[in-house]
């Protein structure tokens, strides 16, 4: 049973209020008079500068917004220096604000075109009078290096400070508007596995399924999205779908990962299987199914994420298997995949500690292998809501473990 679908959903001004008021308050705790947000933050996938905009980021950082504390916030997008856009520019530019019911966050008075992101920053801190302030960044690790010079170039006495732990730590809790579109993605996500496991048959080329289910995804208003398998049982990660065939008796991993037209994203991950599996490949899916139980008992508000996820981590090791060597899960936003990642200590990338907020939403897809590595991964991804009283699992579709396909 799917979700079911609502009807068409908007991002309030209301919902922008929250957010800017919101930011301005962190900010102003840590002593800081603005945020510089590049198109390009998040690893290229824009969605620090959507939260802000609705505008998508830029991978080449061609974009960039100043939220100042006080003050409306500026926008830079690719154009002549200093061009001033219309209301109807920016809804084309934007692509995501395919409603006219949808609001416009940004005036166009305050959007202005740049051919020069560094030098029209520079600018217009300058006219903001913040030439000597501290700004915060998100991010330095992820700012060209040219712009950066540019901009301090111009701009010598700004204190710029990293900022993105930050901004991450505002936007991970969800307001109901934002887990509205999350659910949309999740109703978006199902059709996408329903769709792979009525028609995947031994002998189709993995791009061929792949193909059948992107084209769901799309008439169904996702964006930019990927699609990976694993369908060898010698080949425990996922990869992008190629010409290899899927025959049986070979397990398929499937993960539709993507984001909606207007954000928010979903990430489910199933295994399907044309036998039912047995001995300790069997055990696997029962210790997957102890995970899910296992997350919504210990991730919860006021929890630092990384004791969760050891615990989760020394119950796979318990059950006689090998736990991720990566980290296992992410946070979900405006992006299928966003901060915090979830580790369990210091030697795992990504690490940091992060305190569970009410309202955030998590996914967790531990890549588990048998203790020599020779059994095929039980590659299944869930999201889940951390409530106020209790954690919710709302991916509860497609439950099998694994689930069967004949």
């Amino acid at each position: 049973m799917e979700p079911e679908k609502p009807k068409e959903l908007i991002l309030s001004l209301e919902e922008r209020d929250r957010r800017y008021a919101l930011l301005r308050e962190k900010l102003n705790e840590e002593g800081l008079a603005a945020l510089i947000v590049t198109g390009n933050a998040l690893n290229g996938l824009g969605a620090p500068f959507h939260y802000l905009t609705l505008l998508w980021g830029m991978v080449d950082a061609s974009n960039a917004i100043i939220f100042p504390v006080e003050g409306d916030p500026i926008v830079l997008i690719p154009g002549p220096s200093g061009a001033q856009f219309t209301e109807a520019h920016i809804r084309m530019y934007s692509g995501g604000q395919s409603s006219n019911d949808q609001p416009i966050w940004v005036s166009p008075s305050n959007v202005y075109g740049s051919s020069n992101i560094g030098e029209d920053l520079a600018k217009q801190i300058t006219k903001l009078k913040l030439q000597k302030a501290r700004i915060g960044i998100d991010s330095l690790l992820t700012w060209p290096t040219q712009q950066y010079q540019i901009f301090t170039g111009l701009c010598p006495d700004v204190q710029l400070v990293e900022a993105r732990r930050l901004f991450s730590r505002v936007r991970a809790p969800k307001s109901g508007e934002e887990l509205a579109f999350i659910n949309e993605a999740i109703r978006v996500s199902t059709l996408a596995h329903q769709a792979f496991r009525d028609n995947v048959k031994t002998g189709m080329q993995e791009r061929e399924i792949g193909g059948l289910a992107e084209n769901i995804l799309t008439a169904n208003g996702a964006n930019r999205r990927i699609i990976l398998f694993s369908g060898k049982s010698e080949m425990p990660f996922a990869r992008f779908p190629g010409p290899t065939l899927i025959e049986k008796p070979e397990p398929v991993a499937f993960s539709p990962e993507f984001d909606m037209l207007q954000g928010y994203g979903a990430q489910m991950i199933r295994t399907y299987c044309w036998e039912e599996p047995t001995g300790e490949y069997k055990r696997l899916f029962e210790l997957c199914a102890e995970i899910r139980r296992t997350v919504v008992n210990e991730f919860r508000p006021g929890v630092e994420v990384t004791k969760a996820a050891a615990k989760v981590d020394k119950m796979i090791t318990e059950w006689g298997f090998k736990p991720p060597q990566q980290s296992f899960g992410h946070g979900i936003g405006v992006s299928y995949g966003e901060d915090p990642y979830i580790t369990t200590g210091p030697d795992q990338p990504h690490h940091e500690e992060w305190i569970i907020q009410p309202n955030e939403v998590y996914e967790i897809h531990p890549r588990i292998t048998s203790r020599n590595g020779t059994f095929f991964m039980a590659f299944i991804g869930d999201m889940y809501l951390m409530g106020e009283d209790s954690t919710k699992w709302i991916t509860p579709y497609l439950t099998g473990l694994p689930e069967m396909i004949s």
